[in-house]
């Protein structure tokens, strides 16, 4: 079959290398000395608002702050081999990531922070034309995208970003920096549409946590998914495919999931054994240290089948197959496809989802809401209940390249959190309406508000501290991490889990 007549077009994202998120360092690897300061660094994407990206890579090659005299001091450079490392920024819409914890810095008053990006040549993102006007993707050889079209955003080129920062540091200080990137000010749309990170306000630093972050933290760090690598009662080390590695501490107030029943005796930490696969929610402390607030179990014991996840298409132009764009994936084989460095954020996968498979399972990964929506499972029964937007978790097989586009046949799938942005409409708690949605919720109306409900407990706010909050300013720029439900068989489509107020 020729994949290439499929509706929507597909880029292969190369990346750099991968990102490395290998929990708190208390090994001091630059600026040692003495009576310095430590800072903490993550980062976030405020959501943008006038292009549906559905991946954007970004390849960070270091970090440094500018003193008012002297030169300039590293905070963060990848560790050897790797020149970059690389942070998916539309899953960082409601969600941080952390870069480094505990890098030293000579006390003093700094005025800047650089931040040098490898460019995206090799590693483009991803966008769909939801409008009725084809685009011309600027690069050196012009291209058109079509509406109806999935996209790829020419190559951003390499450079550093430089914006004012004041900060004073004092011997012994510990603190924390949040990158916010903000992809709406990257994206220009003059002459076609470009990338370029040295327009204004693309990037800013938060020293200040958002509003209603737990006491003793800064930031939060969500659904990080992978195999465990190692676990005990104090501690879970989590290995992603596409994002690196993650070591919270399990502490008194840890929480554990279990919507799919894993567990026989009770969702706990005694449950997971090592080459389980979990996601976690981290809170992210000023000093580096990293607590998990929650522990979602997704396979409690070894995982014998290998597994990607991403944002869907569906259907394409071919029967019963569904394109995935790629966020993480879980590898257990040596599938050499799978396993491909290459085979990374935004890379296209067509899946072969057979609706007159009666092996095929569906399942509702619900993590913090399991007790609160306890009857989704059957808004997800079956391949007719797959949209267009909808973020899954697949098990594979017969995976293949085809036309040179990688395939495979499912087994098993999951629905999991997307991210959506867009704009507060009206807010009648516990539920509230948005607006501005990506075009690629093909299923929805989007014309018309979209109702989300929220749920207490279960709904992390985050910049804001309830639905109430979010009624001003009007027209508030939020990111929801929510269950997107068959449209046609529930009231309220989006179940969300988190809520981040821009």
């Amino acid at each position: 079959m020729n994949l290439k007549r499929f509706l929507f077009v597909f880029a292969v994202c190369g990346m750099q290398a991968l990102s490395s998120c290998s929990g708190t360092k208390n090994v001091c690897t630059v600026n040692c000395g003495g009576n310095n300061a430590t800072v903490t660094l993550s980062i976030s994407d405020t959501p943008p608002t006038r292009v549906s990206v559905m991946s954007m890579p970004l390849p960070i090659i270091g970090i440094a702050l500018v003193p008012s005299t002297g030169g300039q001091v590293s905070l963060y450079a990848p560790p050897a081999p790797a020149t970059s490392t690389t942070f998916e920024l539309t899953r960082l819409q409601s969600d941080s990531a952390f870069i480094t914890t505990n890098s030293a810095v000579p006390p003093g008053s700094y005025t800047a922070i650089n931040v040098t990006i490898l460019g995206t040549g090799g590693n483009p993102g991803i966008f769909y034309n939801g409008s009725n006007t084809t685009f011309t993707i600027s690069t050196n050889n012009p291209t058109a995208c079509v509406p109806g079209a999935l996209c790829k955003l020419p190559p951003a080129v390499a450079t550093t970003i430089s914006f004012p920062l004041t900060l004073h540091l004092s011997s012994g200080q510990t603190q924390w920096i949040g990158l916010d990137f903000n992809l709406n000010n990257a994206i220009t749309t003059t002459n076609g549409i470009s990338v370029d990170f040295t327009q204004a306000n693309v990037l800013e630093a938060l020293t200040t946590p958002r509003t209603n972050i737990p006491v003793g933290g800064v930031d939060s760090i969500g659904d990080f998914t992978g195999i465990v690598t190692a676990v005990s009662s104090t501690s879970i080390t989590v290995q992603s495919g596409t994002r690196g590695t993650l070591t919270a501490a399990i502490t008194g107030i840890t929480t554990y999931t279990d919507p799919q029943g894993r567990c026989s005796g009770g969702a706990s930490i005694s449950c997971i054994t090592p080459n389980a696969i979990v996601s976690v929610d981290a809170l992210l402390a000023t000093g580096g240290a990293i607590s998990a607030v929650n522990v979602d179990i997704i396979d409690a014991s070894t995982t014998t089948a290998d597994e990607v996840e991403g944002t869907i298409i569906f259907p394409t132009a071919v029967p019963n197959v569904a394109g995935m764009i790629l966020y993480d994936k879980s590898v257990v084989s040596a599938d050499p496809i799978l396993s491909a460095s290459t085979t990374t954020f935004g890379t296209g996968l067509f899946l072969t989802i057979n609706p007159l498979d009666s092996t095929i399972t569906y399942n509702v990964d619900s993590g913090t809401l399991s007790s609160q929506v306890p009857g989704t499972s059957a808004a997800f029964q079956g391949s007719g209940d797959l949209k267009n937007g909808q973020f899954i978790r697949v098990k594979l097989k017969n995976v293949a390249i085809v036309n040179s586009e990688i395939t495979g046949i499912v087994t098993a799938v999951l629905l999991r959190n997307s991210v959506v942005p867009g704009t507060v409409g009206t807010t009648t708690s516990p539920s509230f309406t948005m607006n501005n949605l990506p075009s690629y919720f093909l299923d929805l109306n989007l014309s018309n508000p979209q109702s989300v409900q929220t749920y207490n407990p279960g709904t992390f706010f985050e910049g804001a501290t309830n639905v109430s909050d979010l009624a001003t300013p009007i027209n508030r720029s939020v990111a929801i991490r929510a269950l997107y439900l068959n449209p046609s068989k529930v009231t309220m489509p989006f179940l969300a889990s988190k809520v981040r107020a821009n």
